[in-house]
């Protein structure tokens, strides 16, 4: 599950996906969205995902703050939802300043890659790079074995970034 922001101001509302790992079973599946505020959150309580299909987009409506706050988003099912089940939200005041840009996603090209094979993928921001771009540093869980550059060069201006290895 991820959203199309990190930040909002409260009152607008944000677009959500939830990502299935496999296609959806015959019959579809049901995921159940909660709020960790539903004074302040507010998701459908439930998305449908066709048979066959790997994803399904919603709107989340939020309320007005007079303080940053942060509000927790879950997702839950029977089926396995990628890139986690609960994220954060922080609403902000009217007026307040666009948090700078935060590590969204990165992603692979291929979900599997041989010993010895190499891929590529994209680092994603939650927002345009600043002047300058933005330096995203990595590291590999399995030293030796997985070997990533040790970062990656958003440019000003952009959401994206390319690795290879």
């Amino acid at each position: 599950m991820q959203l199309s922001e990190e930040s909002v101001t409260g009152g607008d509302v944000v677009t959500g996906t939830v990502t299935l790992l496999n296609p959806a079973p015959p019959g579809g599946v049901t995921v159940t969205l909660a709020s960790g505020n539903t004074s302040l959150l507010t998701p459908p309580p439930t998305v449908f995902i066709p048979a066959g299909g790997t994803g399904a987009t919603f709107n989340v409506a939020t309320s007005p703050v007079s303080a940053p706050t942060r509000v927790i988003l879950d997702s839950g099912t029977g089926f396995e939802v990628y890139r986690g089940f609960s994220l954060w939200l922080t609403l902000m005041p009217p007026g307040s300043p666009e948090p700078a840009p935060s590590l969204s996603t990165v992603t692979l090209a291929s979900p599997s890659v041989a010993g010895g094979a190499k891929t590529t993928g994209t680092v994603t921001l939650t927002g345009p790079a600043p002047s300058g771009g933005a330096l995203v540093r990595l590291s590999g869980s399995m030293e030796g074995q997985v070997v990533v550059p040790p970062n990656v060069t958003v440019p000003a201006g952009s959401h994206l970034g390319s690795l290879s290895r």
